[in-house]
């Protein structure tokens, strides 16, 4: 894609220039500070370098060293979308004493109470939402950080932290490098696929619509992001699941919405039959959804879907693959539908 091989070039161009002039690339970096592309492809460039080097000796010199402190010790560390980067380069600059153990419990201290702290202004005046939930949400954030920067390189403070909501138990979370990648158990399901086919549209309509994370479902990973995940590829394999049952589709969770027609669009990409008339009542819904709406979630930013972004893209693929399929005959007004659907979704596809 375009956007992966700028992604490339960015971060070979930064590499070249940190090891044949760091001050200048360093210099550079900094002005590009409001540029989260720019710092996530340093983050990643450093972690690699530090990763690579002998076991003696640091590879970074003193000028990339100190912009790679700085950065780490900002306000980074709050931000979700840095977390790929921003947690490898943590483990080796811990490793190599690039950041000290006060400094990193300083500033975990400091980042638990700026994470409680937004999700206390986030979940302010929705309901079943108190203190407890807010303290939840906020050590299941800074386990899984630490979890994936690594225990043997905690600070004092921080280990204690660790140790305390980890309940003496296994690491819910790992991390392992390959490029660019970060990997993790999870997001989990409550319930496997195959229990999902075996409780029948009627009682898994009723799981669906009911069901909420504990405590121990977040320190698992099980959210409604695993669910919907599971419940894709069981509608992938018996697409007609939820035929006759369209109202109470339509009264899902979006999470849900989406997954069912991500599943159809599976199928449909192997020739399977997808309910046409379920499919279009589902599509005019979701085109009629405003994306700027904010909804309740539940759990962590990537355990719900926030809006309707997320169902109206899914919605203009499905559309789009139904369009273009070699396996749908339309009947009546179907083509119509389908039409006045994708005009609704064009600005989602």
């Amino acid at each position: 894609s375009i956007t992966g091989e700028v992604v490339y070039q960015l971060v070979r161009l930064i590499r070249i220039n940190l090891a044949e002039d760091s001050d200048d690339a360093v210099s550079w970096l900094q002005k590009k500070e409001d540029n989260p592309l720019v710092i996530r492809c340093a983050l990643h460039v450093c972690a690699e370098m530090l990763k690579e080097v002998d076991e003696d000796r640091c590879a970074i010199d003193e000028s990339t060293a100190k912009y790679l402190h700085d950065v780490l010790l900002s306000d980074l560390f709050v931000e979700d979308e840095y977390r790929p980067e921003l947690y490898p380069a943590f483990t080796f600059a811990r490793k190599w004493g690039i950041v000290s153990a006060e400094e990193f419990d300083k500033l975990i201290q400091n980042s638990y109470e700026r994470r409680r702290a937004f999700y206390k202004t986030k979940w302010t005046d929705i309901d079943g939402f108190g203190q407890e939930e807010i303290v939840q949400a906020t050590d299941r954030w800074i386990y899984r950080a630490l979890s994936l920067i690594g225990s043997d390189v905690l600070g004092g403070k921080s280990r204690e932290l660790y140790e305390r909501l980890s309940h003496g138990g296994e690491h819910d979370f790992c991390l392992e490098l390959f490029g660019e990648t970060e990997t993790m158990t999870g997001p989990n399901s409550p319930i496997t696929k195959d229990e999902m086919i075996k409780l029948g549209a009627d009682s898994l309509l009723n799981h669906l619509e009911s069901w909420h994370p504990s405590r121990d479902d977040s320190f698992r990973l099980v959210s409604h992001e695993g669910q919907g995940r599971v419940l894709a590829t069981a509608i992938a394999e018996s697409p007609s699941f939820f035929e006759d049952h369209i109202g109470r589709v339509l009264r899902l969770r979006p999470i849900y919405q989406r997954a069912i027609l991500e599943g159809w669009e599976k199928s449909l990409r192997k020739g399977g039959e997808i309910p046409l008339n379920d499919a279009m009542a589902m599509l005019k819904a979701a085109s009629m959804k405003d994306e700027s709406e904010f909804l309740t979630t539940e759990g962590d930013d990537f355990d719900d879907d926030p809006s309707y972004m997320n169902l109206r893209r899914s919605a203009a693929r499905f559309a789009g693959e139904l369009l273009g399929s070699p396996f749908v005959s339309f009947f009546g007004n179907q083509s119509d539908q389908l039409l006045d659907a994708l005009l609704g979704l064009v600005p989602s596809s």
